[in-house]
């Protein structure tokens, strides 16, 4: 077709997932620590689960191409599942991407360093279903009342009406080449926006159910992507320096939630601290109770806290903390190399976000952190405010035990005074490689042989205290960011590497 060419691609998939569980489970066993079930002194208690699941797919894409510097890509595919309606079991969702060689369509000015420059526009849609056994209720087998079995449902109210949940995305970006590759720059902006997803939403557990399925919300994301490559040194008498960056913002906002919930809880923390979605709000919004404070903008101690009896006072309801998303990732990687010898290191940066520590919480109560061994009969005067009879401010003069006023300062319900700013810089990777080839395995046919040694997670630079603000909490359903309790420390690891080459 001259300068154009065209390349269609079409295709079917099928796939079926089974999963089967069988549990026996017995109280008691005749002999110790011999763990076979014809060892159980009691009775056993059986349970078994099958589970199946069914995909069928047809799909078709396409790629038109200009002279190789313009590229169309089209795609198309629809699914059909077993574990959703039959009136809702089919979905469609195509993509359409566009990309341009900017520097093989146009001439670039002599003066300017760029190399290559392309530009690309992508719009994209992708369903998802759902797990088995979310259409009907279900029940399992519960221990017998007598001679009668009986049976129990399961905690979630099944839907019959699901559909399946719907992303649409689109994004934009570049890649640009200076000075014949020695530096390379990408960009890119991307908009996804999420509908129908189906959550668990609660109910009054006078239905007999602690929550009902359904499709609900728009959640939108948007964020920034960039990489910068570049090589300050590529060879100074043997010696090279190759630098890479790394930079990601994004912004996960709540649009709507389902009719009549406005708030839709996504992990709880101990004492009262959770993590929510909520209209208008941001995904990983945090909440929990905090000191309570001067509202009253005409006063001269507004926002001071308010201390009764000497201790401060907390609010009785929930308040936004934070949020425990960062505000924006980054990584700085660097190789030096000179004749055989090759060093990589790996920075991590996170900045910003919210991080509740229950360690630090009942490090201060228990006594066991640097801060709490003042003496125990020394007295302390809380910085705050006392509310007069007539409703206004005066400076807190009262007095409280020292260990008293700490533990109430920073007793673990309050999110407020236990959350910390979770910013850290971490030495993520160190790696020490050499290369070479004796002249013995070069008769036995190897190439070369690489000898490297790595060290992981080295150091770690952060304002929060006693913990690691990667950790967080591991709940049913995976972990829970944004909150930490008596974590096991991490880890940092050592290792070393032979790789022969032939």
């Amino acid at each position: 077709m001259g300068d154009f060419t065209f390349e269609p691609s079409v295709g079917a998939n099928f796939m079926r997932q089974t999963r089967r569980n069988v549990q026996l489970t017995a109280q008691a066993l005749s002999v110790p620590d011999v763990y076979n079930i014809g060892n159980a002194r009691s009775n056993v208690q059986a349970d078994e689960r099958d589970e199946a699941q069914e995909i069928l797919g047809v799909f078709a894409s396409g790629t038109v191409s200009y002279q190789d510097m313009l590229f169309l890509d089209l795609t198309g595919r629809n699914d059909w599942s077993s574990t959703l309606p039959l009136d809702n079991n089919s979905y469609f969702y195509p993509s359409a991407s566009l990309s341009v060689i900017v520097s093989d369509l146009v001439e670039m000015p002599e003066f300017l360093p760029l190399s290559f420059a392309k530009v690309r526009a992508s719009w994209a849609q992708v369903g998802n279903d759902t797990d088995p056994f979310r259409l009907t209720n279900t029940y399992t087998f519960g221990d017998a009342w007598g001679s009668t079995q009986t049976v129990v449902s399961e905690a979630d109210l099944a839907n019959a009406n699901l559909q399946p949940e719907i992303t649409s995305s689109y994004e934009f970006g570049t890649n640009l080449r200076f000075y014949d590759g020695r530096a390379q720059l990408d960009v890119t902006y991307y908009r996804s926006t999420t509908r129908d997803q189906i959550l668990s939403v609660p109910l009054a557990q006078s239905t007999g159910y602690n929550s009902r399925l359904v499709n609900a919300g728009e959640i939108r994301n948007t964020g920034v992507e960039t990489r910068l490559q570049f090589s300050p040194i590529q060879d100074w008498g043997g010696f090279g320096w190759d630098v890479s960056l790394n930079w990601t913002r994004n912004r996960s906002t709540v649009v709507e939630l389902a009719d009549g919930i406005d708030t839709f809880v996504l992990g709880e923390g101990p004492f009262g601290g959770s993590a929510q979605a909520r209209e208008g709000g941001r995904m990983g919004d945090i909440y929990g109770r905090v000191f309570d404070r001067v509202e009253d903008p005409n006063s001269p101690h507004t926002g001071e806290i308010i201390y009764a009896d000497g201790l401060p006072q907390l609010t009785d309801d929930v308040e936004k903390v934070g949020n425990y998303n960062h505000d924006w990732r980054g990584g700085i990687g660097s190789t030096f190399s000179y004749e055989n010898l090759q060093l990589n290191v790996l920075f991590d940066v996170r900045k910003g976000g919210l991080l509740y520590s229950n360690t630090h919480a009942t490090g201060i109560e228990g006594g066991s952190l640097e801060g709490t061994t003042r003496a125990r009969n020394e007295t302390v005067v809380g910085d705050g405010v006392v509310q007069n009879d007539d409703g206004t401010y005066s400076e807190n003069t009262e007095e409280a035990a020292y260990v008293t006023w700490l533990r109430t300062y920073y007793d673990r319900p309050n999110v407020e005074s236990n959350s910390f700013d979770a910013t850290y810089v971490k030495l993520r990777e160190l790696s020490l490689r050499y290369n070479f080839t004796p002249d013995w395995l070069t008769r036995a046919g190897v190439q070369n042989v690489g000898v490297s040694v790595t060290g992981r997670n080295l150091f770690l630079w952060t304002d929060v205290p006693h913990v690691d603000p990667e950790t967080t909490i591991s709940g049913g359903d995976g972990q829970i960011p944004g909150f930490e309790v008596q974590q096991i420390p991490s880890t940092r690891s050592f290792g070393m590497n032979v790789q022969l080459d032939f």
